[in-house]
């Protein structure tokens, strides 16, 4: 290990990595605390980790539907789930697009309109992503049904939409 390369930060002791273009890749450690009902849980574990910079879920969501995030001239707004169950109603008299992270609620059940897309995608960029688009008429129950399932599948689920109001044709 060489020693002149800087020593990251909070004193561990090791030479910060050098970050390469575009990404970082690494191995860290994680050190546990013993317990009771971990006696053996003292230990370091090392594992592997990937960090992608500049690529958020939002952004990750519109890649993965193949469309851009803001639309000319239109204002976009991102809130969580819990937030948004409170106010969709500016959403509703066409104040711009909206992200809605993390919708426990699954508010865009309450939403109707022949106009309203969803692009919904939960566990974006992971090899279980699931990915559905379309009318939020004609998906909203199948995005209900495949949340559950993952849900009861993983035992959590990160979600994310957007909504937009699309004109006809």
């Amino acid at each position: 290990m060489r020693r002149d390369r800087p020593r990251r930060p909070g004193g561990t002791g090791r030479p910060a990595a050098r970050i390469p273009q575009g990404r970082v890749r690494g191995t860290d450690r994680v050190r546990t605390r013993p317990s009771r009902q971990q006696p053996y849980a003292g230990a370091e574990v090392d594992f592997d980790f990937e960090v992608i910079p500049g690529i958020s879920s939002v952004s990750a969501l519109a890649a993965r539907h193949r469309i851009a995030l803001t639309q000319v001239g239109r204002p976009l707004h991102i809130t969580p789930g819990r937030y948004f169950a409170e106010g969709f109603a500016d959403f509703a008299n066409g104040s711009g697009d909206i992200v809605v992270m993390l919708d426990a609620h699954q508010t865009f059940t309450h939403l109707a309109g022949e106009n309203l897309w969803i692009y919904w995608g939960a566990y974006v960029g992971t090899p279980d992503e699931i990915l559905v688009s379309g009318r939020l008429s004609e998906v909203a129950d199948r995005i209900v049904g495949l949340r559950a399932e993952a849900r009861a599948r993983h035992g959590w689920i990160m979600d994310t939409y957007l909504l937009r109001l699309r004109g006809e044709g």
